[in-house]
């Protein structure tokens, strides 16, 4: 299996000494740019983060059937 880093980052603008916009980009190395691509903001300015729902991975716990008070030991329930 390949591995494959993206790095993310802002565009800097070396004259006017700013930072630009976020972008995510793709290297071969830590010069050499294979591309970039610029992540869009949100309209309102504010910061939007999504994470993927996960399932649960803790184990389920076990049902555990209760007796009548009534039934004599050894008798489960709905068993006469």
């Amino acid at each position: 299996m390949a591995e494959v880093r993206l790095v993310a980052g802002y565009r800097w603008d070396p004259d006017a000494r700013d930072i630009g916009s976020a972008v995510i980009s793709l290297r071969d190395g830590h010069k050499d740019l294979i591309w970039m691509h610029d992540l869009d903001e949100p309209a309102d300015g504010s910061v939007v983060t999504t994470f993927p729902t996960v399932p649960s991975t803790e184990p389920r716990r076990p049902e555990i059937g209760l007796v009548a008070d009534d039934a004599q030991p050894g008798e489960a329930q709905g068993e006469r």
